[in-house]
């Protein structure tokens, strides 16, 4: 054999070790970075649930405060008519009062 022929044989070997080596290891950094998105994703996702649950909570716990509101305002609304309904009555007994002291002083 030649020297231009071993010289090409040895080139297209190293060019085939050299694809392969480049295969290999892109191959290798591709699943380390894949594991390196899964843990990033998951980190996020994690992170939004949390921060989802927090509001969640958060809004349960305003639900249940404007539901006590509700009853304590339609207590206050209760009270309010049975005021209302003694003021009228006690306006009542006061008219007939002061007409038993028109009539008297007649």
């Amino acid at each position: 054999m030649t020297l231009p022929v071993v010289i090409s044989i040895i080139a297209v070997i190293v060019s085939i070790i050299s694809v392969i080596a480049m295969i290999y290891f892109n191959s290798r950094n591709s699943k380390h970075t894949d594991i390196k998105d899964i843990e990033q994703r998951v980190a996020e996702r994690t992170e939004v649930n949390l921060k989802l649950d927090t509001i969640n909570q958060n809004t349960q716990e305003i639900r249940y405060d404007v539901s006590a509101v509700k009853k304590d305002v339609q207590k206050h609304s209760e009270k309010i008519i049975e005021i209302e309904a003694s003021t009228r009555q006690a306006h009542h007994r006061i008219d007939e009062i002061v007409d038993r002291l028109n009539k008297e002083d007649d």
